[in-house]
């Protein structure tokens, strides 16, 4: 597996490969993390659909716009923003760890396979869909405690959740019973 760092603390594409420590701009077989600064790095639709290995927003300041669809292997860990917008969609098949906060809004999707110890915010704006469609995998101690842990970890600008299976959009609040 190899790493690269978006090195150009500015912001910018990830189209570009002088944005990137290795030169050449992330594929499947790559550990995607940030240099330290305060700066937007933009998922842009040339090249895409995008394809990693594995994703750390390892820097709080710094903003991850996903604007095109990105699929990672893993969400090692998020200290900064990641926003997913203008309908992309984000899948990750394993969020593992992070205290920053995941915006999803404008007819965009976050799909996340397995949520792992998350510790930071996963907000549903106007339009926007999160779908936790493996929450059974999830370690947590039952249904009920599931739902609480969700609770605390999803808002929405709403203030209100539709469940979809697992996925929420903005709209009416219904909580499980148990």
């Amino acid at each position: 597996m190899a790493s690269n760092i978006f090195s150009n603390v500015t912001g910018g594409n990830w189209s570009l490969a002088t944005n990137w420590s290795a030169g050449t701009v992330p594929d499947s077989s790559t550990t995607v993390t940030f240099a330290s600064g305060t700066y937007t790095s933009f998922v842009d639709s040339t090249g895409a659909p995008w394809t990693i290995q594995s994703l750390n927003v390892n820097v709080a300041t710094v903003t991850l716009e996903v604007d095109a669809n990105l699929t990672a292997g893993g969400l090692s860990g998020n200290l900064g923003t990641i926003n997913v917008d203008n309908g992309a969609i984000l899948m990750i098949q394993s969020l593992n760890s992070g205290s920053g906060t995941i915006s999803v809004s404008n007819g965009s999707e976050l799909i996340v396979g397995k949520l792992n110890n998350s510790n930071g915010n996963i907000i549903a704006g106007p339009n926007g869909l999160v779908d936790l469609g493996a929450m059974a995998t999830a370690t947590l101690p039952s249904p009920a405690a599931r739902w609480r842990s969700i609770a605390t970890t999803l808002a929405a600008a709403s203030s209100r959740w539709m469940p979809a299976r697992y996925g929420w959009r903005a709209g009416s609040e219904v909580r499980p019973t148990s």
